[in-house]
């Protein structure tokens, strides 16, 4: 049984509150372990089932079905804890496995560690330190079965990349005139919307009908308020031109590359956040969920081309995220390529609809208007950044996605944007 499938192990008169919270489920011989194990779990907010031996722990896993944590105690009567695990094991391959014994043997120890558990501590049992280890699997649980569906997205998006490229190059010719015009009409709205070159002309209109000329003086006197307000727009006109310019740049050079890992780049991501967060007031919640295999996934970059499409997937999941909102990367491979994935909450109003998620990379395209109280860091206005990152992805090999999807993981449906940017993995990386 395939643990992103199965059904959490919940009575159908349970109430609907009670699903959604994470399911342990404790074997231990000892009442008074038993016991203290449970009452920390449930204070952090998990369901819990116990069981008082290995038998009565299996027959409970079989009625229940697949648990989000296990924490088994090795050494039980009926039924060893050794024995229960390999049971588990055998049904749920990726079952995430606690184990508690009071052996202090580290060959022992190292052995247990085979069975394919997560982690394990000695007995006694103390509280915070169980929690805190219960807490660490139910979210490395949560992590491995969030890359499961990536996994499952990135083959389905491969396969319509193909069909995708097919079509275009068979109405390459007779849409080539009706995409120029598109290129156009866009640039001019990009350029009239929100803070941007529109808004300074209108800012210079409003000046004109404000300001006072001393003729004696040969000057003008104009309202504090509105010069502030045009040196604003004129640095974020001047980030715009800034940003058209390194876009030519990106296209007409070539750059060189090294080979890194995907560690890098979840490097690179804590440091541009780190780096946004100090310049900004930061309303949402972030979270690099790091790959365990992360320092073997090898890959041929330029590292300044890639901290850049980063910095734009992560300035546009900003952007777009509702106060209190969360923001998550995860890093995993599938098919040969591998993958950054950005996951961001998003309000009703900023989704992607479906006919659109192609659209959105191309030049100058914006659903939204620009969000006024950042527009002034943008390094690429105009509705570019988006084919920053398409570009940049594409001159390593690879290809960029953006779309709506629906997160079941949170116990409820909920609508996010999910942006990924695929390379190529190198041939040595490790399987």
């Amino acid at each position: 049984m395939n643990s992103k499938t199965a059904i959490r192990g919940v009575s159908s008169h349970t109430p609907t509150f009670e699903r959604y919270r994470p399911l342990i489920l404790i074997v231990d011989d000892d009442p008074v372990a038993l016991k203290m194990a449970q009452e920390a779990a449930e204070a952090g907010g998990f369901r819990v089932q116990t069981a008082e031996n290995g038998q009565t722990g299996w027959d409970l896993f079989q009625t229940l079905g697949p648990a989000d944590c296990y924490v088994i105690d090795l050494h039980m009567p009926v039924m060893s804890g050794d024995e229960l695990i390999r049971k588990i094991k055998n049904v749920e391959d990726d079952a995430v496995i606690i184990v508690q014994t009071v052996e202090h043997d580290p060959q022992t120890i190292v052995e247990t560690m085979k069975l394919g558990v997560y982690d394990y501590f000695l007995k006694p049992i103390n509280p915070e330190l169980f929690l805190a280890t219960v807490n660490r699997a139910h979210q490395h649980k949560m992590d491995r079965r969030m890359r499961q569906r990536l996994d499952e997205q990135a083959a389905a998006k491969l396969r319509t990349q193909l069909q995708w490229l097919n079509y275009k190059e068979e109405h390459r010719e007779l849409h080539s005139q009706s995409q120029e015009r598109n290129l156009i009409y866009n640039l001019m709205t990009s350029m009239n919307q929100g803070a941007g070159f529109g808004s300074l002309l209108t800012m210079i209109d409003l000046i004109r009908m404000k300001e006072k000329r001393d003729e004696q003086k040969d000057s003008y006197s104009i309202p504090t308020e509105m010069m502030h307000k045009l040196f604003r727009l004129s640095e974020i006109s001047r980030n715009m031109l800034n940003g058209l310019e390194s876009i030519l740049e990106l296209i007409e050079k070539d750059f060189e590359r090294t080979k890194f890992t995907i560690a890098h780049i979840e490097d690179q991501i804590k440091d541009l956040h780190g780096r946004f967060s100090s310049g900004n007031s930061m309303n949402h919640s972030f979270q690099i969920h790091s790959n365990p295999e992360a320092d073997r996934i090898s890959i041929s970059i330029n590292i300044q081309n890639i901290a850049l499409a980063m910095e734009e997937l992560l300035y546009n999941a900003i952007k777009y995220t509702p106060a209190g909102g969360s923001i998550d990367f995860f890093s995993h491979r599938s098919q040969g390529y591998a993958i950054i994935s950005c996951l961001n909450d998003v309000s009703a109003a900023n989704t992607i609809p479906t006919e659109y998620e192609r659209i959105v990379i191309e030049p100058f395209i914006r659903l939204r208007p620009p969000v006024e109280t950042i527009a002034h860091t943008e390094r690429f206005g105009l509705g570019l950044g988006l084919s920053v990152v398409n570009h940049i992805a594409r001159k390593h090999g690879g290809l960029f996605y953006i779309q709506e999807v629906k997160d079941h993981t949170r116990g409820h449906t909920q609508p996010r944007v999910l942006a990924e940017v695929y390379i190529p993995e190198l041939p040595d990386s490790s399987a």
